[in-house]
């Protein structure tokens, strides 16, 4: 569907155009789709809605929420997702899968166990049969015991040159955590006051789905408008666009649906600034901000580090060139904190609307963008002291990403691995552990995570985990049967009338 809305969209702009057809094309496209969102969830299963996790942390609780994992509520969430991001809004399919996933192990477990090995051995065989006739269609038994290392799955080489750090540079990775989490805690302030006004203004279907499809409408017409006023910088020489389409991620970003350089309103030879990550789908932008400066391969990194003279902080014109092209041709800082207020902003809008939308994705999006630029305040705080040292940009926006991510769902071990295995970047596995500790610290100190504050505005019988009440509750509870509570009113059954009542049961 986003291949559907940038190349249709993408025919009606040129050189010299207007703004307002492609604006109609582009959002008649996407506000289709969102009124497909929103209507499954309105009318047909509300418990669609949103991430799901929040319903799952509280089912998994122990805590039974008819209609969450019926079919209907399957169907709906898997439809949704689709067109919700499909439409352009600000939201992510990984909450939304997380509750698919759920549903669909609850009806039948050994089934799913079942089609996965399946499909399992099927991968498998493909694999093999494809890697014998590479390898000019040799028996494959023969392969396997002369020449195993040659049909062998190795994964992109190269991936781990693209990100490298120093050690002086974690106190300053340390601050971008504690601001990340100081942003990500106002930002659950403010959706939570969100999500109480839509509850309490739209009260019908039909006002819901108009919302979905306004929110819809303003997300576009933003990113549209973007690409429409940016200013046109000079392409890359061809030498670095070959360098892109020769490696693998990039190359795939150079080959979607409007490129990783897009022309848009632009003249021959330019490209528009801004629409390199507003004119893109979310997962694109994200893979970009993770990946640009692999074009500037190991030899280079090389080149550059090797011409840093420590003592007099000079480099030769050559090795400074690389450096050059990457700034003009890459994210500038306007564009990098133009895109995080957007999708910080848009993604405060969409979550918690009667559609089903994640946050993961979107956090990534915001925290690559407001590492990159951190990292390029970085370097003109250096540049201005006379040192020409490389930053890595895309180490930045990796730990940007992870402390977006953890300021907003407060999760440790989960997002380390997700920020790692979707970027590969396991050379930051030490310094992003450490930046993570800050931003869950500093938003945990302000208020509660996202899942949590939606647990306790739904009024579910929630029991938050034992290490975070106060010793004087715990003790309460340890004077607690189940049967002294069992004769509780319901309206008693929430977390602080259980205290209280296990409280009085002590003394």
């Amino acid at each position: 569907m986003d291949k559907l809305r940038y190349t249709t969209t993408n025919r009606f702009i040129y050189q010299g155009g207007g703004f307002w057809l492609p604006w109609l094309v582009f959002n008649a496209i996407s506000c289709a789709a969102a009124a497909v969102a929103g209507a499954g969830t309105s009318y047909i299963a509300p418990l669609a809605a949103g991430s799901g996790i929040q319903h799952i942390k509280a089912y998994c609780n122990g805590i039974d929420i008819p209609g969450l994992l019926t079919f209907k509520t399957l169907m709906v969430k898997m439809v949704g997702a689709m067109f919700s991001i499909g439409c352009g809004l600000v939201a992510g399919k990984e909450g939304p899968f997380i509750h698919v996933e759920e549903a669909t192990t609850t009806y039948s477990g050994s089934l799913m166990t079942q089609t996965f090995l399946v499909g399992a051995v099927v991968v498998f065989f493909m694999w093999l049969f494809s890697g014998a006739a590479a390898l000019g269609g040799r028996a494959i038994a023969r392969l396997m015991f002369q020449s195993p290392l040659e049909l062998a799955f190795r994964g992109h080489s190269g991936t781990d040159v693209r990100f490298w750090w120093f050690i002086w540079e974690v106190p300053v990775m340390l601050l971008l955590g504690t601001a990340a989490g100081a942003a990500m805690a106002a930002w659950t302030a403010l959706n939570m006051r969100l999500q109480a006004g839509r509850k309490a203004l739209l009260r019908g279907p039909g006002w819901r789905v108009a919302d979905v499809v306004l929110c819809c409408l303003l997300t576009n017409s933003i990113r549209l408008a973007a690409g429409y006023m940016s200013p046109c910088v000079p392409l890359p020489e061809a030498a670095v666009l070959r360098a892109l389409e020769a490696q693998a991620v990039t190359g795939q970003l150079m080959r979607g649906p409007i490129g990783m350089h897009p022309q848009l309103w632009c003249p021959e030879g330019q490209f528009s600034m801004y629409g390199q990550l507003f004119m893109q789908p979310l997962d694109v932008s994200v893979r970009s901000l993770f990946t640009y400066d692999a074009a500037f391969n190991q030899t280079n990194l090389l080149n550059q580090a090797s011409a840093y003279n420590g003592s007099s902080g000079g480099r030769t014109a050559a090795a400074l060139a690389p450096a050059v092209v990457d700034e003009q041709s890459a994210f500038s800082s306007g564009v990098l904190a133009a895109y995080f207020v957007f999708v910080w902003g848009m993604l405060l809008l969409s979550y918690g609307m009667s559609a089903p939308t994640g946050i993961f994705i979107p956090c990534l999006a915001a925290g690559a963008a407001g590492g990159r630029l951190m990292g390029h305040l970085l370097r003109a705080v250096l540049r201005a002291r006379g040192i020409l040292l490389p930053i890595c940009m895309p180490a930045w926006s990796v730990m940007g990403a992870a402390a977006i991510l953890t300021g907003c769902t407060r999760l440790g071990l989960s997002n380390a691995l997700i920020v790692l295995e979707s970027s590969g970047a396991v050379p930051l596995t030490i310094p992003l552990v450490l930046l993570m500790v800050p931003a869950k610290l500093v938003a945990d100190a302000i208020n509660e995570g996202v899942y949590d504050a939606q647990i306790d505005a739904l009024g579910y019988l929630f029991l938050p985990p034992a290490d975070t009440l106060h010793s004087s509750q715990r003790a309460a509870l340890q004077y607690c049967k189940v049967l002294d509570l069992v004769h509780l009113p319901r309206e008693a059954m929430l977390p602080a009338a259980i205290l209280k009542a296990c409280k009085q049961k002590r003394e």
